[in-house]
């Protein structure tokens, strides 16, 4: 078992999901996942992790990263990306970030690894853009954008009022030259930041999560079809309840396609 592995469940020991939970049932199945999982038996880890979050009682950025790293010691890759990626969206301590954003670089290599020769062949695809605005946005990471936009906002204003004391007359020359200076970056991290927003509300995304999967033509079993990649991530535009048990989804082309409910899981 790699290190990083072994770290991210260690993180179990410091007790930071369990701040969360409700009642000693749901301490000792945590309990009990750590020492399956510690134990060798990453698969029943998996499923006892699963039930807490089926359950309802607890959900947070640590119970997925657990789970994606179970799928991931289990070679589930699907499952590994997803809970992986969920695990992202959640505000997590530096250590935790890290491991995730590590163990989720080798789910997508070990993903991509195993379907190296169909890739070759052409048969399946791993592109995951999702129109060029989508990919500009979504570069840097939100809090990074927010913190970036903030503080040059910080800067702008207070120069501006600066500009306007009377006092200061003596540097008007050189604060308008800094509030026009500061202009530019304000609307360029202002735009990027919108963006993010935009982004994360407008575009709906789901991981393939099923070792075999297919897209189809048309939402129907009998379509004419090609393989999915297992780990590969797709933008959503209608759920099965519209589309007869089927998921609608956009390709990188603009075309659409189908996938069928359970072979995706949305983020």
């Amino acid at each position: 078992m790699s290190r990083s592995l072994t770290l991210l469940l260690a993180l179990l020991l410091l007790g930071l999901p369990l701040t969360q939970a409700r009642g000693a049932e749901v301490e000792q199945l945590w309990r009990g996942a750590d020492q399956e999982f510690f134990e060798g038996r990453p698969a029943a880890a998996f499923q006892i992790y699963g039930s807490l979050l089926d359950s309802g009682v607890l959900e947070n950025g640590t119970l997925h990263y657990n789970l994606g790293t179970a799928a991931l010691a289990t070679g589930h890759f699907g499952e590994a990306i997803f809970h992986l990626e969920k695990a992202l969206r959640f505000q997590n301590s530096v250590e935790l970030t890290t491991a995730a954003r590590e163990n989720l670089g080798m789910a997508k290599a070990a993903a991509r690894a195993a379907r190296v020769r169909d890739v070759e062949r052409g048969l399946v695809s791993f592109d995951e853009s999702h129109g060029l605005a989508y990919a500009v946005f979504t570069t840097l990471p939100r809090g990074l954008v927010m913190v970036v936009f903030g503080v040059i906002l910080a800067f702008f204003c207070l120069a501006l009022g600066a500009l306007g004391l009377r006092r200061l007359e003596g540097l008007h020359g050189a604060l308008k030259l800094l509030v026009l200076s500061l202009l530019l970056p304000v609307l360029v991290a202002g735009l990027l930041a919108a963006g993010r927003i935009w982004a994360e509300d407008s575009v709906r995304l789901g991981i393939v999560v099923a070792r075999e999967a297919w897209l189809l033509e048309a939402p129907s079993a009998a379509a004419p079809r090609r393989p999915l990649p297992e780990g590969l991530e797709l933008r959503l535009m209608e759920g099965p309840a519209q589309n007869y048990g089927f998921w609608k989804v956009r390709l990188p082309s603009g075309r659409d396609a189908f996938v069928t409910a359970e072979s995706l899981r949305e983020l």
